[in-house]
């Protein structure tokens, strides 16, 4: 089936959807399985790739989180990059980058069938506001486990993790 239907504000969005399409509406965004209000992080510049524009997310700890997802980190292995060592990521300009990537073809995934080979992505959470000008955070990166049957990185793993550093005087940026 072909979905298209855009989700409104306070309906039910994300992993249990069928199809990538059915997100949320624009200035909206999907948080904790529900259509929020969506509140704009302050732009990332990445050298020679492009800005990232991002979301806020509230998270349960009633801590502000900057949430950057679906950032590629290599271009992706098919047509003749099949079985190539990995190339870097293309430019992208302006991105996009309040919603996850694609996740990579598995057995048993998840109920969602947003799934494509073109799944070399990352997410990126630091804390509200925080800049690269300011002191330096230790980065805490999150693998999801799956032996390549199951496991995706569509979910909001480090975004708790991210918000409870900054609860305990102890922030990090998640990946």
């Amino acid at each position: 089936a072909t979905c298209t239907a855009k989700r409104n504000l306070g309906e039910t969005c994300g992993v249990t959807l069928a199809c990538m399409e059915q997100r949320c509406r624009e200035g909206t965004v999907c948080q904790s399985g529900v259509c929020a209000i969506a509140t704009t992080a302050e732009p990332v510049t990445v050298p020679h790739l492009g800005t990232l524009h991002g979301a806020v997310r509230h998270t349960g700890a009633e801590v502000a989180v900057d949430a950057y997802h679906g950032i590629p980190y290599a271009q992706a292995p098919v047509g003749p990059l099949r079985w190539q060592a990995p190339r870097d990521p293309l430019a992208w300009g302006e991105r996009d980058a309040t919603h996850f990537g694609f996740v990579c073809p598995a057995c048993s995934c998840k109920a969602s069938k947003n799934e494509s080979e073109d799944c070399l992505f990352l997410n990126v959470f630091r804390p509200h506001g925080h800049t690269s000008t300011q002191r330096k955070l230790p980065v805490m990166v999150w693998i999801h486990g799956g032996s390549f049957r199951y496991g995706c990185s569509d979910r909001e793993a480090m975004e708790n993790t991210v918000a409870a550093g900054v609860k305990t005087g102890r922030p990090v940026v998640g990946v």
